[in-house]
């Protein structure tokens, strides 16, 4: 989780509220976040993969083998570069074993995860038949690591386990197999997108305030991850409309008339009347703001004509 909120607000997604005795546990929308909703998954994916290699934040999780051997000497952006390379002449939809790719990898460079390690003088010789001894329990898992943690988890691969059943989420498994999805082709093979194209009907709003977002339209879904209170994120979206979750999106800018047209412009049928009224009636409690009001109260009318004329007190009204 920390990571991710790194990785966020380095995009400008996401940004620390004034300083305020919440500040550790609350986070407000980036300056950024409105550039980055109207890209669509792939462009989002994207530019996730190109600040991959050289992030030093990022952290992949190792290969379930893994084994620590000279670990100083590891450079992990270039191993995420390598993968990258490797996986760039996969052809999607395609299984192929992890074996495979670490036999191609290892065959090519063993050195290729320690390019400082390659020149090591006269002691090159032992480190080199060491490092292939080594290899596939250090080298190989960090490079199984990351195609089973972060490009698993960004929907560019697909995995393949020699068993019965697909191991449960604490597992700690590595796959015998993987496979380039058709969006992480689109992803690295893929030409350039622009910004997703509009999807006006994605959304589906009920007379019980619950709302479903029938796409993966990012616009829709990070304006309602704004205004409604989210109740799951997947090929089906889920929000509920709710007094409080309106009334943090509507502080963060906009009024109710903008958010109802939003919603029309979105929706596949017109908007249930009770959601209406009632979303104007809960902005009429949010706009009607209390004002403080000081109140001076003199001894006779004639001084108070002089304080209302004093052109000192004018500012005051």
């Amino acid at each position: 989780v920390e990571m991710l909120k790194l990785e966020a607000s380095e995009l400008g997604l996401v940004a620390a509220p004034p300083s305020t005795a919440k500040q550790r546990t609350h986070l407000a929308p980036g300056e950024r976040i409105d550039s980055w909703v109207r890209h669509d998954l792939v462009m989002q994916a994207r530019r996730l993969v190109r600040r991959w290699p050289v992030d030093r934040w990022w952290m992949d999780l190792p290969g379930a083998q893994y084994r620590e051997w000279h670990t100083f000497y590891l450079e992990i952006p270039v191993a995420r570069e390598v993968v990258l390379k490797h996986l760039r002449g996969c052809q999607s939809g395609v299984w192929y074993s992890v074996e495979s790719l670490l036999e191609t990898i290892q065959g090519n460079d063993p050195f290729t995860l320690r390019p400082s390690q390659r020149y090591a003088g006269e002691s090159g010789f032992k480190v080199a038949d060491d490092l292939r001894a080594q290899w596939r329990h250090t080298d190989g898992e960090i490079v199984v690591g990351m195609l089973r943690s972060t490009l698993f988890e960004l929907g560019l691969l697909a995995l393949g386990y020699d068993r019965d059943g697909v191991p449960a989420a604490g597992d700690n498994v590595n796959p015998e197999a993987f496979m380039l999805t058709s969006f992480g082709a689109e992803v690295l093979l893929g030409e350039s997108s622009g910004s997703q194209q509009p999807s006006p009907r994605a959304l589906v709003v009920q007379p019980n305030f619950q709302v479903l977002l029938m796409e993966a339209h990012t616009p829709a879904l990070y304006w309602m991850a704004r205004f409604a209170a989210l109740e799951g994120v997947g090929r089906v979206s889920r929000f509920t409309l709710t007094r409080e979750a309106l009334r943090r999106g509507l502080r963060h800018g906009g009024d109710i008339e903008t958010a109802l047209a939003f919603l029309e412009r979105h929706s596949q049928k017109a908007l249930p009347q009770n959601v209406v009224y009632t979303l104007r009636d809960w902005a009429r409690v949010e706009e009607a703001t209390p004002t403080r009001v000081a109140l001076v109260e003199v001894s006779d009318e004639e001084l108070a004509r002089e304080l209302v004329s004093s052109p000192k007190l004018r500012a005051f009204r």
